[in-house]
């Protein structure tokens, strides 16, 4: 645990994950998953670390890999038709199993805490479900992205309001993260159209708008330089290159890591 993310990659044709991990740029390989799968990165087992996990739409079933001791894990929670939405809804430290139901616009979340199940309807069929700490509470808040208004909708864990804010167009990819270094996730996207990134930065209320990455990109916004603020990044399946822009320095920085056909993993492979 360096304090940086570190690239990573799923390979749907071979259920294979390889990692390049920044503290040493070695790289690390592992079977886990087949291509129907949807890759559900987290910290299930609160250690500090990624855990290398997936959700199988067909038997609604989450497969984990323990980092911490190399457990498998086995839960059915969801649906074939369920768009995983794992975060830590509890603060507790452990990343909680969930999914979004559009058909229900519905939020179904197993607390690890308790194990305990949270419903809570929130959203449209046509929204897309959002995560992140957008209140700085710690915990994740309840959240959509509706593409026909270019709306947000944040439940607040902190105060159980809404928070709405618009930002962003119907062909835009939603890229939450905290920019601005301030334990708040800022409301962004990016414009696949432009490449183009437009961020709200929670500190200031200011636009930060970035031209970078271009149609066909992967955005994989993560912590790549360790300064504890969001880098603007992509991940280009024709060429497997990932390119990062440092929030540190302002460096632009290109890797080869991975091929085309093959799946950026969120948010890197480490908190």
């Amino acid at each position: 645990m360096d304090g940086r993310s570190d690239r990573s990659i799923f390979r749907p044709n071979t259920g294979s994950w390889y990692i390049q991990l920044s503290s040493n740029g070695a790289t690390r390989g592992a079977a886990f998953g087949s291509s129907g799968d949807k890759i559900t990165p987290g910290d299930f087992d609160g250690d500090g670390m990624t855990d290398t996990a997936v959700f199988r739409p067909f038997n609604g079933t989450w497969y984990i890999m323990q980092s911490s001791n190399n457990a498998f894990i086995a839960q059915a929670f969801g649906t074939s038709t369920d768009i995983p939405v794992q975060a830590d809804y509890d603060g507790d430290g452990k990343t909680d199993m969930a999914v979004f139901r559009p058909s229900a616009g519905t939020f179904y979340i197993m607390l690890s805490t308790t194990g305990g199940l949270r419903v809570q309807q929130w959203g449209l069929s046509t929204d897309r479900p959002v995560t992140g700490d957008f209140d700085g509470d710690t915990k994740a808040d309840v959240a959509v992205f509706r593409p026909s208004n270019g709306n947000w909708y944040i439940l607040s864990s902190l105060t159980g309001n809404l928070i709405g804010q618009a930002w962003g167009a119907s062909g835009d990819t939603v890229v939450p993260g905290d920019y601005d270094g301030d334990n708040r996730t800022d409301i962004a996207v990016f414009r696949p159209a432009t490449g183009y990134w437009y961020i709200l930065l929670s500190s200031t209320g200011a636009l930060k708008a970035d031209q970078f990455g271009a149609n066909g990109d992967q955005p994989q916004p993560a912590d790549f330089d360790g300064d504890g603020k969001t880098d603007l990044a992509v991940f280009r399946p024709s060429d497997g290159n990932w390119y990062a822009l440092s929030s540190s320095t302002g460096a632009f920085s290109a890797v080869q890591f991975g091929a085309t056909g093959d799946v950026g993993v969120p948010a890197g492979y480490i908190p």
